[in-house]
């Protein structure tokens, strides 16, 4: 049984993948097949990954091939593909190649000393920046891979297929460029998932981690608060402070630009992003709250009902579906007032689509809503990455793998 429904989910995955790989050749982008075949051999050994779950050793030798895919075709991209790879990444190079002790790299300037160290780490065997890519994506790649692993170890609730498909689609392009705040991300994915097991020593020591990568990671100090209160008995009074604390996130968001200076000055965002107030990313003026976001939304919403109801999501565990699919929608209007700043609210897409691949896992779930689902993240991954591309990582280039 377990495996007729993995065939059928990987079968619906690589269709999709070929059917979008079709559509490219169609809308004139034959360029686009280079992130389309990569998706496609991803999803198959995702796949088998299902079929072997209960042999830890095939198991783990898929797993490892699988991050060796990811690392190959992410870490070995020309420098270009993704903006921030000519922003910041030779200074964190050439950085770790002047640290020569521990005083050193604790007393660096640079402000993201858990990126630094990938930095130290990749320039011992490697004396090239590429090297920073290459570790960046072995972070990225494990620690989100380590959170699906945590989260099946008991009993399989989410199936790898799944969960690359929809990774590949949501979040690969954009961690070949915000590669910092990615891997912040995925360590905060994992943050949930102790907190999901009732682990909130590990999942503390995580956060601090996350932290050191990227400090907009404090976005994420809420899911603490969201975890105690699914544990709190009274729903009635939890809903209605959650309400609340929603509401009035929505207030300070709709009047961010008041507090845009102050923000700035206490070092809680950047200055550039305080003198960008008035403008869109190319992504998000493509794809903030069109048809695509809405109707995403509104399915993932239903999804989370539906689910509850089946018992696939404990009625904590739907609080906190609940409660980070809100916080999300919240956060991303600040890409209404200010350029690039709804990267905040990343930290709670990645926890969310996290719950869409668990709760794709129903065997019950309604299929309109889960093609709906889909077809929206496909068409705003063509939208944010191909049309418009975000943060320049199209057309894929790698000398290194002869890709031009």
């Amino acid at each position: 049984m377990i495996i007729q429904k993995s065939f059928t989910t990987l079968r619906f995955n690589v269709t999709v993948v070929l059917l979008t790989s079709g559509v490219m050749i169609f809308w004139g982008q034959p360029q686009a097949l280079v992130y389309t075949s990569f998706f496609l051999i991803t999803t198959l050994f995702a796949g088998a990954l299902d079929f072997f779950y209960h042999n830890k050793t095939i198991y783990l030798t898929l797993l490892a091939i699988l991050l060796i895919l990811y690392v190959t075709f992410v870490g070995l991209r020309d420098f270009g593909i993704g903006t921030d790879t000519n922003v910041y990444i030779q200074s964190y190079y050439e950085e770790a190649v002047s640290i020569h002790s521990v005083k050193h790299f604790l007393t660096s300037d640079m402000s993201d000393l858990g990126f630094l160290f990938l930095s130290v780490i990749g320039k011992i065997w490697w004396n090239d920046a590429q090297s920073l890519l290459v570790m960046t994506e072995i972070c990225f790649a494990i620690t989100s891979f380590t959170a699906v692993y945590i989260l099946n170890q008991k009993r399989q609730r989410i199936e790898w297929s799944t969960f690359i498909f929809l990774w590949n689609f949501c979040f690969l392009n954009m961690s070949m460029n915000a590669m910092r705040q990615y891997c912040a991300m995925a360590f905060i994915l994992c943050v949930f998932v102790l907190l999901m097991n009732r682990q909130m020593v590990k999942a503390m020591f995580f956060f601090v981690i996350a932290f050191y990568f990227h400090s907009s990671s404090v976005i994420a100090l809420p899911i603490f608060v969201i975890y105690i209160l699914s544990l709190w008995g009274n729903s009635k009074k939890r809903n209605i402070l959650t309400v609340l604390a929603l509401l009035t996130t929505l207030f300070i968001v709709l009047n961010i630009w008041i507090y845009l200076p102050s923000f700035a000055e206490m070092g809680i965002i950047k200055d550039k992003y305080a003198e960008t107030y008035g403008t869109q990313s190319k992504y998000d003026a493509a794809n903030l709250f069109g048809v695509s976001f809405i109707v995403l939304y509104s399915l993932t919403l239903y999804g989370i009902y539906k689910s509850a109801k089946n018992g696939i999501l404990s009625s904590g565990e739907a609080y906190m579906a609940y409660t980070i699919h809100g916080l999300f929608f919240v956060l991303r209007l600040t890409a209404f007032f200010v350029g690039y700043l709804a990267r905040i609210s990343h930290y709670y897409q990645y926890i969310d689509i996290f719950f869409i691949a668990i709760i794709f896992y129903d065997k019950r779930f309604p299929m309109w809503v889960k093609a709906g689902i889909v077809l929206c993240i496909v068409y705003m991954w063509y939208q944010g990455y191909i049309w418009h591309p975000g943060g320049e990582t199209y057309p894929y280039r790698s000398s290194i793998l002869g890709i031009e």
